[in-house]
């Protein structure tokens, strides 16, 4: 059956409704949302290098600065003060704990202070160790459902998409390139979207519904092209 010009200018724009421009709205979504996540899955492992990074330098300097104080005596009384608890007799640790509180206030606070840098030291090295690690397993993540590739992929198809609609049919043109451009229309759009479907291993070979739909199409074509040269 010959098919009308209102005919093929009904079926070309069901298509491009129901197909085209709602295959186009899924790409958009498609990635703009892998790239969201892309980015927040970047922004978290920048984050946590970062955060490797100033603990340990931290760290460093606290120690650097515990080991200076050291040097100069001011964290010797913390250190004779845990060695008279864990290793001499009650009487013995009581008189070095009575040697130590009449160096007054200053010992006291010395002793509090270089503890305290002990304790925020420690807590350095722990983030500095677990950082990486956490931003290794967002690296893992981010290779496991690969965003970046997803969202190329689909911006490669969205491309070609335009190249696509390019071929769609005018209106000023004449029944026979009409039809022709609106096979080739079709054709194309169709093979973009079996491409992009086939990057997921759905797709070894065209569905046969769909190669039986587009031979019969070309064939009608060719059968018109040559009836239009004959007549």
């Amino acid at each position: 059956m010959k098919l009308t010009r209102d005919d093929l200018n009904v079926r070309f724009r069901i298509f491009e409704r129901a197909v085209l421009e709602d295959q186009r709205a899924y790409y958009k979504r498609e990635i703009d949302r892998n790239q969201r996540a892309s980015r927040q899955i970047n922004r978290t492992r920048a984050f946590f290098a970062f955060l490797a990074g100033v603990a340990s330098l931290l760290a460093a300097l606290v120690g650097g600065f515990i080991a200076s104080q050291q040097g100069q005596g001011a964290c010797a009384l913390a250190e004779l003060s845990s060695i008279a608890s864990a290793n001499l007799d009650q009487a013995q640790s009581a008189e070095i704990d009575a040697a130590l509180s009449r160096g007054g206030n200053d010992a006291e606070e010395s002793t509090m202070s270089c503890n305290g840098l002990r304790i925020f030291t420690s807590i350095l090295m722990i983030v500095a160790v677990g950082a990486p690690a956490l931003g290794a397993a967002f690296t893992t993540l981010a290779d496991l459902y690969q965003w970046e590739r997803l969202a190329s992929i689909y911006e490669t198809a969205q491309k070609s998409l335009a190249v696509s609609d390019a071929l769609s049919p005018l209106e000023e043109e004449p029944d026979q390139v009409y039809h022709a451009s609106l096979n080739a229309f079709v054709e194309g759009t169709l093979s973009v979207m079996r491409d992009e479907t086939s990057q997921w291993g759905q797709l070894v070979k065209m569905p046969d519904a769909l190669q039986e739909y587009i031979d019969r199409a070309r064939d009608a074509a060719e059968k018109d092209d040559e009836e239009g040269a004959g007549g």
